[in-house]
């Protein structure tokens, strides 16, 4: 790679902890490898979307986010159209998104990645009030694990911590009647489980649930769990786990080449790449080849 200067992202409050060594092995190895950098580290007082559009005035070749999938998303907000490249370091509670491009999940592997040889892929995101979500969001019970989940239970269990919140938060599972409007076509229905995905990473979003999907290039794709009980909820947390097969689920799903459009009787909270992010009503539109994302080369795993 000819690109020696980086402004890296790193979220402190996402991961393990472990954060000094991280962040130690994160600045040897740009430095072993030449690179000129500077490192931010997220306070969660700020946003970081307007962060990286006034670094972009830098010229900065390219742009790093050590974190989880809330702070990917950030950044690639900040960076989408811009024709710089993102790279991904996966130190956060939740990398799914790592997982779907191939990007290796070991930190020191990761950065022989962004350091040595990989190539740009164009990827699709989802626009939502100014926002950019690569995986997808949610409405239900997962906006509610997500909010209530404690980042030091986060640092301590892992995704074993959202478990746990979500055997606890099992008696606010309940339905609730759904609008949309995905392309013009109108729906109405009682559901207790939305998800909006990215197809572009859809099994990614799929597998959020436990469940699994076919990537589907310039499209989003709706799917609702008409009816969950806590008992095929933990199910899906299990298999999500364990990667086992999943249990059917009544699954009603649309496909849209430009916008869905949700709508709920009462305000409801939506989960975004892992995070609370907004509240229905809220317009979702395909934003085509956003974002330049630095995945494998072609031929390694």
């Amino acid at each position: 790679m000819s690109a020696h200067t980086a402004y890296v992202v790193f979220n402190p409050l996402a991961g393990h902890g472990r954060h000094d060594a991280i962040e130690a092995a994160l600045a040897r190895a740009l430095a072993d490898a030449g690179w000129s950098y500077e490192i931010y580290r997220v306070t969660g007082q700020e946003s970081l979307p307007e962060l990286i559009r006034s670094a972009l005035k830098q010229d900065y070749d390219v742009f790093v986010a050590a974190g989880g999938d809330g702070t990917v998303s950030a950044v690639a907000a900040g960076l989408a159209n811009s024709g710089k490249p993102l790279g991904i370091l996966p130190v956060g509670t939740t990398n799914i998104l790592a997982i779907e491009l191939g990007i290796p999940l070991r930190l020191g592997a990761a950065l022989d990645l962004l350091t040595g040889k990989h190539r740009r892929r164009d990827m699709d995101a989802l626009q939502m009030e100014g926002r950019y979500l690569l995986v997808g969001l949610s409405i239900g019970l997962l906006p509610i694990i997500a909010r209530e989940t404690p980042i030091e239970e986060k640092h301590r269990l892992g995704f074993f911590a959202y478990l746990w919140t979500g055997l606890k938060e099992l008696g606010r599972l309940n339905t609730r009647t759904f609008e949309l409007s995905v392309d013009g076509h109108e729906d109405r229905l009682r559901a207790a489980e939305l998800v909006v995905a990215n197809g572009a990473t859809f099994d990614a979003a799929m597998r959020r649930f436990g469940l699994r999907g076919t990537p589907v290039e310039g499209r989003i794709v709706v799917y609702a769990v008409r009816a969950l009980t806590p008992l095929c909820l933990i199910a899906l947390l299990w298999q999500r786990i364990t990667g086992q097969a999943p249990t059917r689920a009544p699954i009603r799903q649309w496909t849209a080449q430009q916008y869905v459009k949700i709508r709920t009787e009462a305000p409801a909270d939506v989960q975004g790449d892992g995070d609370v992010v907004a509240q229905t009503p809220v317009d979702v539109r395909l934003a085509p080849e956003a974002v330049q994302i630095l995945v494998p080369a072609d031929g390694q795993p």
